[in-house]
């Protein structure tokens, strides 16, 4: 900027704040050995994000996808490793998340004997191994009792011993399990007695008659069989088999269900019988008809293709079609084939026809046959017929109501045939000019009349070809015609003449070739004195000197012309201009100007004998510019654009080239242009349409002309267009065109690439699933469903919501909304859901009378705390004294809880040692004298903190919001990422980042080397300057995962409040408001405003005064004042706006006070004063906003405050009253 003459500048510094990545994997995934399993990130968001990085490797088969999810199949064991995926942006903003994976063995898979039913004769040794399919077995155990003599091995789950009783079928369940789970087999178990035992898979057979049935063997326990009988004898083709026990064959007579016994013998002679139930059925007829077309199109009057439909399954005997078939059509009653010619026209109807076996099993399909019309009866109906009437003319080229007319004008000339189809006076055109033979004067069209034709020697005015001759072309046969008209060709023997004035010269004849020549001219006229002649001859006596001069000689006829230029100069044979030493008349440059007398007179012309006289050549290239088509001058070129970005196989729009200054006649490309281009040598297009993906391919072109030459350059890139959309993948927004963004791909972890890797949306509402919040699209967020406990990818299962108020009955503490808590419903003895069912409540105290005085409670905030920190949470319990407590389940390990009679406290107490999942506690509180007990449930957990500081080194997700995490696990001063990026052990402060090695927020890189002496040092300060650079990043990206609450900068007053800043020293100091009476209350007129905040993060207003001031001041919610009170909550963008509160109702200060409490807001303290002022009661009190003027208002509004202030006094002492009541119930109640 100028101003009266001085220059002002300022730098302005502008960037873009880079967008916080938002990255979350849960904190433990769990898969399963050879089986394929991912762990998905939950979130992910962000601008310029990078490609997630994993450290250490993953194991094999498992791979990291760009988002920072897991997938794959493991192919060996894990347990509890951990990994760190960081995610990170152009910006150097990272983000980054531990999980902790384990890979479990498959489920065992395990079966004995094959069908698990074992036999295994009285005496016999037994040594029974398990098949096991599965995961390898860690431990075995079994329920129930084997046969005696018989044991189960529990290292192998092998069954051992010798069944020394005879016992009937036993069952016993055996269990394999490892870390993938159990797996539970029931194998039955029987041991028979000594001699023989048999068995067949089935007792029931139902067998076909004339269909070989399977075969079936019996099975025998014990000793060896000997023979085989049966009894009745088995049906007609079945057998036994003698030596097997074997039952075989093909039946060949149906035969009613009988029982069949058949007994084996041992080698003892001892037997054994086993009675099949056989039957042989008749075969049931099937058919099943097919036809190879459901339409038919006939035409009328043509014979049909003959039709037969297909059947399968039995024979058909007999066929049928309904209804009748048109006429000239027939049906074959015993093979259903349709045949015959048409004879009448009809629309489509529909026949059925039917095929029958022998027994009359059936099988029907409809077929529809429509018969069109054929008028000329060619065989192609007219519908499709381009020609019904088959006159050679087209439908559609007929005149209207000519197409079933073969000779539509009656002129006994077929339409076909017939120029004019509707002029009975014409029917032929031979030339085709749309006038007919008759009333044409040129018939043939050839451009001779009939007359002409005739006087030109009798040629056919029908026949193009036999035309008259007309060698000159000039229109006059050449019967009639006596001069040449044709082109005519001019030749010289000289191109110059040199005369002498005052002598007659020798006559110049112009060589004459071809046609004839009628006249010839000369311009400019010759010299005086010199003529030409009708024969082209130029002659005489030249008079007058002039100098050398181009004349044009043109001869010509009625139709052509033909010209020649001759130089004739008349000379004095002394005479030498330039004094060279030549006479003109022999001197080729009279003037020696350079150029000669021809030239100069071919140029201008231009005066020979003036040598300032010269023809102009504006690119001195010796031609003169008059004669000169290419300007030789300097030349420039370019190409705009220069940079080319075009799409594979998509034609470029030709990009010419600039010239500037002189011509350029050849173009030359300086190196291969990429494939399918091309440049134009001529002109120095390029053009072409590209076929290959190529990057920044320079290309240098040279122009040239006959003196100088220039390069200019183009910058070409051809860019990948995946879906051959025209659209080159740099601009498509769906690169695949499979519907879905790349953008929506990127989030939902699919290829763009791929038209074939589409995201998964399960309740196709356009959002993947992977960012949608309500995956299944039941109404229910994903988040929701967790806490409910409900599968967020099942529609049909919803969590329970009772009252609809949007919050499950899972975590609702009301699930009716009848206004009582289920918990107090439940001591209460009323349904909590059911509306209409709730405690009765006489006194409207908010306890039902069932049970009034009792409640159990703890106060665990948040739920969560760490590994290593001091636990100490006592229950508060009202009502009654509990002497047994117990808690279910397990606590954590660390944590220990008051149960037992002598130390019973309900206390929950220690120092946890190890992780815990968010675990729901339920603890009872129980006096086994009156038989009371009350119970309440609360979520309990404990996150890892490696360090011991209190922030979790995971994400912990609260019902609120998540926690902030440890980003320095092991608090040696490195940031988690920047271990994992430099392989150290985020978990180990001993192990850190060598000296030098620097973090950019991605990599892990080395500080520069100091061997290279070429260049100059590098500062060895620059090193710490960079360090703490660095670390004031780190220190940055720490607090952006902070708990932040109320601070004074992020806090305002509205422009009423006194003064202050908000720290402790200075204070906020808000405006007074007018006194109030006892027992009053009132409202700040300011406002105050935090923000900045974590969302939905907890603000705690402290009363900082003396302890007899306090209890009085709270805040309002500006947004909702219903909300109030000494803790509110922000909203969704961290910011809360609240309005003072100070209430004397509960303290009744009749003799008056100052309170000038300091009220402090949330951890990192907002200091506010608010000086409030109580009237003692015989002080004059004027409310707020009220104007009392005389005696009679004041004395009126004294008596209400004595009345307010009795009614209180009342109450307190009917309250006091009570208690003292309900203390002496309790005692008395106690004592009996």
């Amino acid at each position: 900027m100028t101003v009266d003459g001085r220059v002002f500048s300022h730098e302005v510094m502008i960037g873009v704040a880079p967008s916080a990545i938002g990255f979350d994997l849960p904190a433990t995934g769990t898969l399963t050995r050879g089986v394929n399993g991912s762990v998905y990130n939950t979130t992910l968001s962000g601008h310029g994000l990078f490609p997630a990085t994993v450290s250490p490797a993953l194991p094999n088969g498992l791979s990291l996808l760009a988002n920072g999810s897991i997938v794959g199949t493991a192919t060996a064991n894990l347990t509890a490793a951990h990994y760190v995926v960081v995610v990170c942006n152009l910006w150097n903003d990272c983000d980054r998340e531990v999980i902790e994976l384990t890979v479990l063995e498959p489920m065992p898979n395990i079966s004995y004997g094959g069908n698990n039913s074992l036999w295994f004769p009285r005496d016999s040794v037994v040594n029974e191994d398990p098949v096991n399919t599965g995961g390898a077995v860690e431990t075995w155990s079994m329920s129930g009792t084997l046969p005696m003599g018989l044991s189960f091995d529990n290292l192998t789950g092998r069954i051992t011993g010798t069944a020394i009783l005879i016992q009937n079928t036993t069952s016993v369940n055996i269990t394999a399990t490892n870390d993938g789970g159990s797996f539970t087999v029931q194998v039955n178990v029987t041991v028979p007695g000594a001699g023989i035992a048999l068995v067949f898979p089935a007792s029931n057979l139902s067998l076909v008659n004339g269909t070989t049935m399977q075969n079936i063997g019996g099975q025998t326990f014990g000793e060896t069989p000997s023979s085989w009988t049966v009894s009745p004898g088995l049906p007609s083709g079945v057998h036994l088999g003698a030596s097997n026990g074997t039952i075989y064959g093909s039946p060949d007579l149906a035969t009613p269900a009988a029982n069949y016994t058949v007994e084996v013998t041992s080698i003892s002679g001892a037997t054994a019988t086993f009675v099949l139930n056989i039957e042989v059925l008749e075969p049931v007829e099937q058919i099943t008809l097919t036809l190879p077309l459901t339409s038919l199109d006939l035409t009328n009057n043509s014979a049909m293709q003959p039709f037969t439909g297909q059947t399968s399954g039995d024979a058909a005997v007999l066929w049928n079609v309904t209804p009748d078939l048109p006429t000239g059509l027939n049906f074959g009653t015993s093979n259903g084939t349709l045949w015959g010619t048409p004879t009448n026209v009809s629309g489509p109807v529909v026949y059925t026809i039917t095929a029958y076996t022998a027994s009359g099993a059936n099988d029907s399909a409809t077929l529809t046959i429509t018969i069109s019309a054929d008028f000329d009866n060619d065989g192609i109906p007219d519908h499709v017929d381009p020609d019904d009437d088959n006159d050679g003319v087209p439908d559609g080229a007929e005149e209207a109501g000519c197409s079933l007319d073969p000779d539509c004008d009656d002129d006994g000339y077929g339409d076909g045939v017939d120029a004019f189809p509707v002029d009975p006076t014409e029917w032929v055109d031979t030339d085709n000019d749309g006038i007919g033979n008759n009333a044409d004067d040129d018939d043939d069209g050839d451009g001779w009349t009939e007359t002409e034709e005739t006087e030109c020697g009798n040629h056919s005015d029908l026949d193009a070809m036999d035309q008259p001759g007309d060698l000159d072309n000039d229109g006059l046969c050449d019967a009639l015609d006596d001069v040449d008209d044709r082109p005519i060709y001019l030749v010289l023997t000289e191109t110059e003449l040199l005369l002498p004035v005052n002598a007659t010269m020798a006559p110049f004849e112009v060589l004459q070739f071809g046609a004839d020549v009628r006249s010839w001219n000369v311009t400019p006229d010759l010299p005086l004195g010199l003529t030409i002649d009708s024969e082209g001859r130029i002659s005489g006596t030249p008079t007058v000197v002039s100098n050398l001069a181009v004349y044009t000689i043109n001869a010509s006829n009625d139709l052509n012309w033909a010209t020649v230029t001759l130089s004739i100069a008349v000379l004095d044979e002394d005479a030498d201009f330039d004094d060279d030493g030549l006479p003109d008349a022999v001197d080729p440059d009279d003037d020696n100007d350079g150029w000669s007398d021809v030239v100069e007179a071919q140029c201008g012309p231009t005066d020979p004998f003036d040598a300032e006289d010269m023809p102009d050549d504006s690119d001195n290239d010796g031609i003169c510019d008059l004669l000169d088509d290419v300007s030789d001058l300097q030349i420039t070129v370019t190409h705009e654009p220069r940079e080319l970005h075009l799409t594979v196989n998509v034609t470029m729009t030709p990009v010419e080239a600039n010239v500037t200054g002189g011509d350029a006649i050849t173009w030359t490309a300086m190196g291969e242009l990429p494939a399918g281009l091309s440049l134009d040598a001529q002109n120095g297009t390029i053009s072409g349409t590209p076929t290959e993906v190529v990057a920044d391919v320079l290309v240098q072109i040279e122009a040239n002309n006959s003196k100088h030459s220039t390069t200019t350059w183009v910058l070409i890139t051809v860019h990948e267009d995946t879906d051959a959309d025209g659209i080159a993948n740099i601009v498509d927004d769906d690169d695949d065109n499979d519907g879905w963004l790349d953008s929506e791909e990127a989030v939902c972890a699919t290829d763009p690439l791929d038209a074939n890797g589409v995201p998964s949306d399960l309740d196709g509402d356009g959002t993947c699933d992977r960012a949608d919040p309500d995956i299944d699209g039941d109404g229910w967020a994903n988040v929701q469903e967790q806490f409910c406990s409900t599968d967020p990818r099942d529609t049909d299962d919803m969590p329970s919501d009772t009252d609809t108020d949007g919050i499950c009955n899972l975590v609702d503490t009301d699930d009716d909304n009848d206004g009582w808590a289920d918990l107090t419903e439940t001591l209460c003895g009323t349904d909590p859901l059911n509306t209409t069912s709730v405690p009765v409540d006489a006194n409207r105290d908010g306890s039902c009378d069932q049970d009034l005085a009792i409640s159990l409670s703890y106060n665990v905030g948040d739920g969560w705390f760490g590994v290593g920190e001091e636990v100490n949470l006592t229950p508060d319990l009202g009502g009654f004294e509990a002497d047994l407590w117990a808690i279910q389940p397990a606590l954590p390990e660390g944590l220990t809880f008051g149960s037992m009679a002598r130390t019973s406290s309900g206390a929950i107490t220690g120092v946890p040692t190890v992780e815990s999942p968010a675990t729901v506690y339920t603890v009872w509180a129980n006096n086994t004298v009156d038989n009371t007990s009350i119970n309440t449930s609360f979520v309990l957990g404990v996150f890892a903190d490696h360090d011991r500081d209190g922030l979790p080194d995971e994400q912990v997700m609260t019902e609120v919001g998540p926690l902030a995490s440890d980003l320095d696990d092991d608090d040696d001063g490195y940031n988690d990422a920047h271990e994992a990026a430099c392989e150290t052990d985020p978990l180990d402060a001993t192990s850190k980042p060598d000296e030098g090695m620097m973090f950019d927020g991605v990599t892990c890189l080395a500080a520069d080397s100091e061997e290279d002496d070429a260049g100059p040092t590098f500062p060895w300060w620059a090193c710490c300057v960079l360090l703490l650079l660095l670390l004031l990043l780190l220190f940055f990206l720490r607090d952006r995962q902070e708990v932040l609450g109320p601070e004074p900068e992020r806090t305002t007053v509205d422009v009423e409040a006194s003064s202050g800043t908000g720290t402790e020293r200075d204070p906020f100091i808000l405006k007074s408001p007018k006194p109030i009476a006892p027992m009053g209350s009132c409202m700040s007129k300011q406002t105050i405003r935090f923000h900045g905040m974590t969302p939905r993060i907890e603000v705690h207003l402290t009363e900082l005064g003396a302890r007899d001031q306090q209890g009085r001041f709270a805040m309002m919610d500006v947004k909702d004042e219903k909300l109030s009170g000494q803790i509110l909550t922000a909203d969704d963008k961290g910011s809360l706006k609240v309005r003072l509160r100070f209430d004397d109702e509960a303290f009744n200060t009749v003799k008056g006070g100052h309170f000038e409490s300091v009220l402090r807001f949330g951890r990192n303290s907002v200091y506010v004063r608010w000086p409030v002022e109580v009237l003692a009661l015989e002080e004059e009190i004027t409310p707020e906003g009220a104007d009392v003027d005389d005696d009679a208002e004041k004395a009126e509004m004294e008596a209400l405050m004595l009345a307010k202030q009795a009614e209180a006094e009342e109450a307190k002492a009917d309250a006091e009253a009570k208690k003292a009541e309900e203390e002496a119930a309790a005692a008395a109640e106690k004592e009996a």
